[in-house]
This record gives structure tokens, C-alpha cells and sequence, in this order.
């Protein structure tokens, strides 16, 4: 109510429709027009019901089923910007007569939420998932800026300004086509049920598997100055159970500016294992800060961790004997980078 006069009136029931917001238990979102004058004072009132619910299941799959409905609401105003349309020709027309455009898109915290699909992926960025981009060739450069908090304007200036030299690498992979992900044959299944079948080969490892190239592979990332991987090193070439190999890379700033580089170490097994594995996994990483000439080690650790797959018919990890193995240096998942050999001494089991 606003000063006393309804002007939003949302009857909820167990069968009222939803929406995906609130975790798919609010209402579709209701709006009104009001006018407000400058500098007076308005009574706004929410009211809802509260209530004992009703017994239900406190499992959780019936927490996910019960027809209860869930008091409460949320409150927002936005002042009407009036044509839409003609303000989006009003910034295309700004943006012609400039040098450079920086547009600023993306999804909100309503939209990039769990409980619930996106409906396409067609959006744009900022985002927190992968989305398609088939207008990617049409802007010469792109920021994936991801959810910087209340600094984000400022951070995002820095960085577009070169004032700061950005270093962060993609924790996912972005794919080139909605049928390349993982789960485009799986989903939405059949009769409500959805069996999820990448089994060992989630993200950047499935890519592998199935030879897909993607647009912006797992751990991709730009910078303003430009890093060289060199001379590989191993503490040792044979990794026993209780011990551990130590890895180092020299990596070089080519460039003429100071920066930080994410070095990522994949795995990769050589010999043939008993079962299938993926062709490269990462298990370590390094992030170092190298001036201009500089060269600095970046390095990781190497265990029975690094080397073990899980075996269904024992329940356990499993390390086979004399298995060969190649770690690598690299910028990102696809990259072959700078690597070196080793191999693991006896076979062994374990659990955590």
C-alpha cells in the first residue's frame, strides 16, 4: 500500500503460478506506476501473512516437493526511464560519434542463480557462467569482468585504462557452440529424470576427450605485457608412494611492463592405464610477479595425489607400477606448454 491506497495485491496459494525468483518459490514479479513529488514524504506498507505451515516432509526431497508456499516479499523501485527504444538509439548514435564504445552488459543476481536454468544462453557480459557468443567477431576486444562487488566500475577502469595489468585466468571453459557442452545430450532427459553422463570428463577434460576446439579454453587469460616458459625442472624422475617431486619453470617477461602470470601444471598419463583416464588434468599451479627482463621460477608440488585414478572395483585410488607420466607448464588447458617425464616406482592403493 502506498499512503493508505493498495497498489499491489498478490494472492498466493499453493497452485499460484511461480517464478524463478527466490529460488523458484516467488511470484511472478508484479509492477505499478506511481508518480512521487519531489520532497514529500510517502507511507509505503508491505503486508503478508505469517503462519504455521502445514506438516509436511522435512527430508529434503520433500522440502523440494511440498506444496507450501513461502511468505514474504521484495520491494524495488526503478524510475521509469520512458522509451526504451529511443534511448538504446539515443547510445548507438553517442557511440558512432566516438572513438571507442565500452559497453557494459550482462545478467543480474536474479538471473545467475542455482534452483533454476537459464532459459538461453545467448546473454552477455558480465555474467558468472559460460554463455554463447555469436557476436563475438563483431567487438575487437571483450573484458570478462565476472562480479566485482561495489569497485567493480573503478576496477574495470583500471584495467581498461592500462593503470592496472590484469592476470586472471578463466575457471571454466567457454564453448563455441550450445551443442559442444558436456550435457547438451543428457539434458533435459526423459520422464523428469536427467542422468549425468560426462562420468570422468567434466569441463576442460571433455573438451579433450571428444577433440572439441572451444572458444576461450579453461585457464585463458590476457595481459599487457607477454611471459616465456622455459627449462622445465624435476627433483626427481621416479615418484614414490610416501614421497613427492618438486617443479619448477622459468618463465621470462618478454614484455616492457611488470605482470603477474598463473602458471598452471597439467598431468598427463604416457603409458596406457588400466582404466580410462582424461588426457591431461591440472594439478598445480603457481602465481608469480616478474618485471620487464626478469626471469622468476614458478613452482608446484607433485604426490600420489597427482597420479592416482579411482578404481569402482576396489573403492580405491590406485597408483599402477613403472606408469609414465609427462607434467607441463602452460598457460591453459590447450596448450601443449614446456614439460618433462617421470614415472611412479610400485604399484600401491589408498584411500583418504
Amino acid at each position: 500500500m502506498l499512503d493508505g491506497k493498495v497498489i499491489i495485491d498478490i494472492e498466493r496459494r499453493w497452485w499460484s503460478p511461480k517464478s524463478s525468483l527466490f529460488m523458484s518459490y516467488g511470484s511472478p514479479e508484479e509492477r505499478v506506476d506511481v508518480t512521487l513529488e519531489a520532497g514529500r514524504s510517502y507511507e509505503l506498507v508491505l503486508e503478508s501473512i505469517s503462519r504455521e505451515p502445514k506438516p509436511y516432509d522435512l527430508t529434503y526431497m520433500g522440502m523440494l516437493e511440498r506444496e507450501e508456499v513461502q511468505d514474504g516479499g521484495r520491494i524495488g523501485f526503478l524510475e521509469n526511464p520512458g522509451d526504451l527504444d529511443a534511448m538504446l538509439q539515443d547510445a548507438i548514435e553517442l557511440a558512432r560519434t566516438n572513438d571507442i564504445a565500452v559497453v557494459n552488459v550482462g545478467k543480474d543476481q536474479d538471473w545467475e542463480t542455482e534452483t533454476s536454468d537459464m532459459v538461453s544462453m545467448g546473454s552477455t557480459w558480465p555474467t558468472g557462467s559460460p554463455i554463447t557468443k555469436p557476436w563475438i567477431n563483431e567487438f575487437p576486444a571483450i573484458v570478462q569482468a565476472w562480479y566485482q562487488g561495489q569497485e567493480v566500475g573503478n576496477s574495470l577502469a583500471d584495467v581498461l585504462l592500462e593503470a592496472a595489468n590484469p592476470c586472471g585466468k578463466l575457471p571454466i571453459t567457454f564453448l563455441r557452440h550450445i551443442e559442444d557442452t558436456p550435457s547438451f545430450d543428457n539434458y533435459p532427459g526423459e520422464n523428469d529424470v536427467v542422468h549425468y553422463g560426462e562420468g570422468i570428463y567434466p569441463g576442460y577434460k571433455y573438451y579433450d576427450h571428444r577433440q572439441v576446439e572451444p572458444l576461450f579454453p579453461f585457464g585463458a587469460g590476457l595481459s599487457y605485457t607477454t611471459f616465456q616458459y622455459s627449462k622445465l625442472g624435476l627433483s626427481a624422475d621416479v615418484l614414490e608412494e610416501t614421497e613427492r617431486i618438486e617443479v619448477g619453470v622459468d618463465v621470462t617477461n618478454t614484455g616492457k611492463r611488470e605482470g603477474k602470470e598463473i602458471v598452471q601444471f597439467y598431468i598427463s598419463p604416457v603409458s596406457k592405464p588400466r582404466l580410462g583416464c582424461p588426457l591431461k588434468e591440472l594439478k598445480g599451479w603457481d602465481k608469480v610477479l616478474v618485471m620487464p627482463g626478469e626471469t622468476v621460477t614458478a613452482r608446484t608440488t607433485l604426490d600420489k595425489v597427482s597420479i592416482s585414478y579411482w578404481d569402482d572395483g576396489v573403492q580405491k585410488w590406485v597408483v599402477e607400477a613403472n606408469a609414465e607420466f609427462r607434467v607441463s607448464a602452460a598457460r591453459d588447458s590447450r596448450e601443449e606448454g614446456v614439460g618433462a617425464g617421470f614415472r611412479s616406482a610400485n604399484a600401491f592403493q589408498w584411500v583418504h
